[in-house]
């Protein structure tokens, strides 16, 4: 049997119905697979409006990216593996206080990663270890606006994950991300973060 061909990319914009409709395909299995491994739900995202995806999904100031398979010559690239990271001036308003008041973040700016999700079938294949070096890649390059007349500042990652999923921990771990013990936990979650 021939092994899977993967191939990893980031969405492109402006965003299409067709994006749309794949993504939000990949999203919502992601939810129904592993419900407990998102802050959200199945339930609340299955009522998005095609133009709310659009909206998550156009953001020049975030970059999404995800791997598709094609598992023989004549079939379609499945989506079977997403990641997607927030750029600061993407962020909603207060959405950086916890981390404030957890005295993170002062003299650095914060990527918030979020969404991380790959098929149980294709686990194992090191796809998430590339998804996230892809992900702190586009932070390490990535020039926010919300800095055009301020010093650089150095750049953070973050990310919230279910103290079960020992899995997904133990990947963070090896690149290099830490748990952020002075910030207040969501119950069942942890968070983390790396220098970009």
């Amino acid at each position: 049997m021939e092994s899977p061909q993967y191939d990893i990319f980031t969405l492109e914009r402006p965003i299409t119905d067709t994006t749309i409709t794949k993504f939000s395909t990949l999203r919502l299995l992601g939810l129904k697979t592993d419900p407990a491994a998102f802050g959200s739900t199945y339930a609340r995202e299955i009522a998005f409006s095609k133009e709310v995806w659009r909206e998550r999904l156009d953001s020049p100031h975030q970059a999404t990216f995800v791997v598709a398979v094609r598992e023989g010559p004549d079939n379609e690239a499945e989506w079977i593996g997403t990641v997607t990271v927030v750029a600061p001036s993407a962020l909603p308003p207060g959405s950086l206080e916890p981390f404030q008041a957890a005295g993170v973040g002062a003299s650095w700016d914060i990527y918030p990663f979020v969404a991380m999700w790959v098929h149980p079938k294709h686990r194992g294949n090191g796809l998430g270890r590339k998804l996230v070096a892809l992900l702190l890649e586009w932070v390490r390059n990535h020039d926010d606006p919300k800095n055009e007349n301020k010093e650089r500042l150095d750049k953070v990652v973050t990310l919230m994950v279910a103290e079960f999923n020992e899995s997904a921990r133990a990947l963070y771990d090896k690149m290099g991300f830490q748990e952020i013990q002075s910030m207040k936990q969501d119950e069942g979650f942890v968070w983390m973060m790396s220098r970009a």
